[in-house]
């Protein structure tokens, strides 16, 4: 199954240990996103790891596949 996401709804979902970075990581669905999500998120991984306190540059290339649907 293909979904579109929104960058705010990815970024935001990075910073929290929720049910939604779990379905982002490890669902299994292909994500649909805007060209410049990836640049938002490499633009903002300090505040996200700070925020997350996980180290979202070692999953970074992990998780960008997984959006680099489209």
């Amino acid at each position: 199954m293909r979904l579109v996401i929104d960058t705010n709804i990815i970024i935001s979902s990075l910073i929290s240990n929720s049910v939604r970075r779990s379905i982002l990581l490890n669902s299994g669905y292909e994500f649909i996103s805007p060209e410049y999500t990836y640049k938002e998120i490499i633009n903002h991984i300090d505040l996200i790891e700070k925020k997350s306190k996980i180290r979202v540059s070692t999953r970074c290339s992990e998780f960008c596949e997984a959006i680099r649907g489209s």
